[in-house]
């Protein structure tokens, strides 16, 4: 099940609203746009949905023979959904954190998904919406339709 997703090259989609700077000497830098409104986030994401983390995993996508880590990917079983949301459960990769923009999930959390990229291929991070679902209030739920 986590196939499609180790062929990542890039971890962020060039439409989500995160930039990967250059790599230094510390690695890589992450820089975010200034945050959308939810109802405009929504328009721009490919999926947006409330659901659960019930696995994580750090893949190594080996493009330079670095053995390090370069992602992880969280499986999120889908409770509920505002666009694109597929199935039962998506297959999620974001940053190991650190600078590369990388969401901090963790395993048991419930949170609301901002989604960007390709069917099967999908990644969020923190420069997107994505959140905690016990600190998304109604008027946030509200604007995502």
């Amino acid at each position: 099940p986590l196939a499609p997703l180790a062929g990542l090259a890039l971890l962020l989609s060039p439409t989500a609203p995160c930039e990967l700077g250059a790599r230094g000497a510390a690695g890589r830098r992450c820089s975010c746009m200034r945050p959308e409104e939810p109802g405009a986030a929504r328009e721009g994401a490919t999926a947006v949905y409330l659901g659960t983390v019930v696995r994580d995993s750090v893949v190594t996508v080996r493009t330079s023979g670095d053995p390090y880590p370069t992602h992880r990917v969280v499986t999120v079983a889908v409770a509920a959904g505002w666009k694109g949301a597929p199935a039962d459960t998506v297959h999620l990769a974001t940053g190991l954190g650190g600078g590369d923009c990388g969401y901090g999930f963790v395993q048991g959390g419930r949170y609301v998904v901002f989604a960007y990229g390709e069917p099967g291929q999908l990644t969020t991070g923190i420069c997107t919406l994505t959140r905690p679902a016990q600190v998304v209030d109604r008027e946030f739920r509200a604007s995502l339709g």
